[in-house]
């Protein structure tokens, strides 16, 4: 576990559902965050997808 805070760096996900009603709702990614920046996800899904 970490802090939030100002000029912190932080890396995170949002999720669509719950995890803890339901370990499977950890695949309902809505957003990715590196560095405090929001990723491309489908970007990179057409990259690493045949």
């Amino acid at each position: 576990m970490g802090m939030l805070s100002p000029g912190y760096s932080a890396d995170f996900i949002i999720l669509d559902e719950n995890p803890l009603d339901e370990i499977r709702n950890t695949r309902t990614i809505s957003s990715v965050y590196l560095s405090g920046k929001e990723i491309d996800r489908s970007a990179l899904q057409k990259k690493w997808r045949p």
